[in-house]
């Protein structure tokens, strides 16, 4: 472990091989989805990767008939591409190849799959219309890819067609969250629950709780949704990153560590598990293990999620060529989500975000877009944030006060409130947010220090 006070560079830590490795990457993802934009037919996958995903919308494929469960996925995507190049006009194949793509996208987020989804959905629809399925399918795409707007507009259309359509009601439940209609998304979130209690509706109780203020019920929905899930599956690994997150969330750290480590025993290319797995670490200060942890993930696949807390981790113990080499890798892993049709305007407001007043303005005008988008929780989280990094945090206090409604468990958004209301010298607001966000002590390894020198001035116990 290292030595607490020493950076990542007197130890040794520093790999810059490994984040060049990770940049070559980039390109060679960059340069896939120039091919994949000129094919209509299967691009043949060889190499299983994985990444961050940001929201648990983006794991709306999670107990969905519609979509392709394989125990070896990768063979199972072979198996269909071969069977559309022998039979071009097979319509029910190229669907199931579409969903094979996109469970493979939710299960490692390389976001060449998204292209590859989006041309096997086009072929599809070619040869068999606009059915349910290939609704529902678009509409779990655009929630990776962060359009919310038009998944919501793709799970009415399936409804439209078969209003009983589970797989439709899940991914509008997910939309409806993401848009910020949350009184909609409860009540199907009921619905779901008393007609399939299967590992889809109960960990969409689990995040809903989670956002209004339930954590001990947001964690026992997801134990639930972890026995409803096969032994040995991916989605058993999906719910139990999830758990982990929410244990950190608590503040218990070595049980989101237990649960991290099983995660990734199931699915060893688990972004989730992986990124809290680093988290975990971080928290505990062995900050060599945390970034093993994290170069081992991003050397698969260019995930921002993971640069940005690389860039976190470099920044909390003074590796400041650290940092500025995973900013740069998160920009371009960005840049790589856009070019595969994604909307990162509110994540890349907080990354930049996070910072510090040099990549505020950017950060604000990322911001800015996404809070024109939609009215949500963490859109109006971004834009608090980012003008407070931009030092007007008295613009920023409604935006904090709207991100705390419907009391989010979520640590970074209780400090983002504490820093503008103690800003604004409001006292009693301030030492209650940053009471709620010390419960998690592993949200920002960067922010640690002031954390801390806030709660002494505070009298509180860090």
């Amino acid at each position: 472990m290292t030595t607490v006070g020493q950076t990542p560079a007197q130890t040794g830590l520093v790999t810059p091989r490994r984040l060049v490795g990770a940049a070559t990457l980039i390109g060679l993802l960059l340069a896939t989805v120039a091919l994949v934009s000129r094919t209509s037919g299967p691009v043949q996958r060889s190499t299983v990767v994985g990444a961050s995903t940001p929201t648990q919308a983006d794991a709306s494929a999670i107990d969905s008939p519609s979509q392709v469960s394989a125990s070896d996925p990768v063979s199972r995507i072979g198996e269909l591409e071969q069977t559309v190049k022998t039979s071009p006009t097979d319509g029910k194949s190229w669907q199931s190849l579409a969903g094979a793509y996109l469970r493979r996208a939710f299960e490692t987020a390389d976001p060449s799959y998204y292209l590859l989804t989006t041309n096997a959905l086009d072929r599809t629809e070619s040869i068999l219309g606009k059915t349910v399925e290939v609704h529902v399918l678009r509409a779990n795409l655009m929630l990776a890819l962060h359009d919310f707007t038009g998944a919501r507009t793709e799970a009415d259309a399936a409804l439209a067609i078969q209003p009983t359509s589970f797989d439709a009601t899940v991914a509008l439940t997910d939309a409806m969250i993401e848009t910020g209609d949350y009184t909609s998304a409860s009540e199907l979130i009921a619905t779901l629950v008393d007609f399939r209690p299967g590992v889809a509706s109960l960990s969409r109780l689990s995040y809903f709780r989670q956002l209004t203020g339930d954590i001990l019920g947001a964690e026992a929905a997801m134990r639930a949704a972890i026995s409803a899930a096969p032994a040995e599956s991916i989605d058993r690994a999906v719910a139990l990153a999830y758990l982990g997150e929410i244990q950190l969330e608590r503040g218990v750290v070595d049980p989101a560590d237990r649960s991290f480590t099983e995660a990734l025993r199931l699915n060893p290319a688990s972004p989730v598990a992986a990124i809290g797995k680093a988290h975990v670490q971080a928290a505990r200060l062995d900050w060599a293990s945390a970034i093993t942890t994290l170069d081992d993930l991003v050397e698969q696949t260019p995930a921002p999620g993971a640069f940005g807390l690389r860039a976190d981790i470099a920044r909390a113990t003074g590796d400041a060529a650290g940092a500025r080499a995973a900013d740069q890798l998160v920009d371009a892993s960005m840049a790589l989500l856009k070019s595969n049709g994604a909307t990162v305007d509110a994540d890349l407001a907080m990354l930049l975000a996070d910072r510090g007043p040099s990549s505020a303005p950017d950060a604000l005008k990322a911001a800015a877009q996404a809070y024109a988008d939609r009215q949500t929780i963490f859109t109006n989280d971004a834009m608090a944030w980012a003008l407070a990094q931009s030092g007007r945090t008295g613009e920023a206090v409604p935006y904090a006060e709207a991100a705390l409604m419907t009391n989010p468990q979520v640590a970074s958004i209780h400090w983002h409130a504490a820093v503008i209301f103690d800003a604004q010298g409001d006292r009693k607001r301030a030492a209650r947010e940053l009471t709620a966000a010390m419960r998690n002590p592993a949200f920002s390894p960067s922010q640690a220090a002031a954390v801390r020198a806030m709660a002494q001035r505070y009298g509180l116990k860090s």
